[in-house]
């Protein structure tokens, strides 16, 4: 069988490099302290692992998610046990139409999926493009969404 290298990269943030950091730093390690956010691919990437591993993960960020390349988070999240879980993403008003139709779709379907509006949080950015411009918007919003409100 082929190996799926997502699965390889989720299994090495989960069990290698979460264990890591909360060794040497000084984390708070349990769920409700941990979250995971990426841009593009990455911002993808974030919402495949908290979709996969809602045990350790109870915020996801998502920027600009990549959503198009992968159908299968869709049905992650139709499948998903846990679901307390805060999500935030955004995108550029003026990012590729294929990028902000899946966006949209995603977004949707987090709301008929019955996620609320204190456990997702959405924004397009005026002007924005896909860039970094976009995912700093991201996150000095999400951040504090996530951590330090209510």
């Amino acid at each position: 069988a082929e190996v799926n290298k997502a699965d390889q990269f989720v299994d090495f943030i989960v069990n290698e490099l979460k264990p890591m950091i909360d060794q040497k730093f000084r984390t708070l390690p349990d769920r409700e302290n941990t979250g995971i956010m990426g841009a593009s691919l990455g911002g993808l990437m974030a919402f495949y692992t908290t979709m996969h591993h809602s045990e350790v993960f109870s915020k996801v960020g998502a920027l600009s998610p990549s959503l198009l390349h992968s159908e299968k988070v869709f049905d992650l999240v139709t499948q998903l046990k846990n679901r307390d879980i805060q999500i935030y993403m955004n995108a550029g008003e003026r990012e590729f139409s294929g990028l902000l139709t899946v966006y949209h779709l995603m977004e949707r379907h987090l709301k008929a999926e019955g996620f609320t509006d204190k456990q997702l949080k959405t924004k397009l950015v005026p002007d924005g493009y896909h860039e970094p411009k976009v995912w700093k918007d991201g996150f000095e919003e999400a951040y504090p969404w996530f951590f330090e409100e209510g």
